[in-house]
């Protein structure tokens, strides 16, 4: 409940314009080699994420929160901007997001995080913030306002690898670059976490007036 709805009415965090969360006993081999909130100011992304999941979550309250974010939105008369083209069950993976906190901390968010948290989903159907998360954005937002990183892992949880470093391309709806940090585009990583150089994709867009453009089109309308 902490990371779905006391986060964005903690008072520690309200002179923040953006928290980066990890997940408890995160570890990575690796340096970040880029500024991650430098990257949400570039992208222009409201909630940054790194590891989408459509799997099975049948135990994190999936379904009863999507037939809650659908009602919330017939409640108050207004369509949900990309909440019908998602699975059921997504969730976007709690051990790592960034946010931009103008749009958590605005008003239709901290009404639709009442109005889940009066439904009590983390405590009856155990509805976690990775599923919260996923229901918010895709309520308000179009799918451009968010971003996904990428290439610096692996990741260890515990001792036990969760992410895969250059290993991502494994149906777990990862990415292998983020054209926001070619840097962390340089590193193969096998499966005992040996590293080694590579050279930047190819494909790895610079910034340029034309992302730009494309970006600043990524609806803030709700935070004005």
């Amino acid at each position: 409940r902490f990371f779905e709805y006391t986060i964005f009415r903690h008072q520690a965090l309200a002179e923040f314009d953006f928290v980066w969360r990890l997940d408890a006993d995160i570890e990575t081999r690796l340096d970040i080699p880029c500024d991650v909130f430098d990257i949400m100011v570039r992208s222009h992304a409201v909630f940054g994420y790194y590891y989408y999941s459509d799997f099975d979550h049948h135990n994190c309250g999936v379904f009863e929160g999507r037939d809650a974010a659908f009602r919330y939105a017939k409640e108050r008369n207004f369509e949900p901007n990309h909440l019908e083209i998602m699975p059921p069950q997504s969730a976007y993976m709690g051990f790592w997001g960034v946010f931009d906190m103008r749009f958590w901390k605005s008003a239709p968010l901290l009404d639709f995080g009442d109005y889940i948290d009066e439904l009590a989903l983390a405590y009856t159907n155990r509805l976690g913030e990775q599923v919260f998360y996923a229901l918010a954005t895709s309520l308000f937002v179009s799918p451009q306002a968010l971003h996904q990183y990428a290439g610096v892992g692996p990741f260890m949880h515990r001792g036990y690898e969760i992410i895969m470093g250059k290993r991502e391309i494994n149906h777990f709806n990862l990415i292998q670059d983020d054209v926001f940090c070619p840097e962390a585009s340089e590193w193969d990583c096998n499966e005992i976490f040996v590293c080694t150089e590579r050279n930047p994709r190819p494909s790895a867009l610079e910034y340029d007036d034309d992302n730009e453009h494309m970006a600043e089109e990524k609806a803030y309308d709700i935070v004005e």
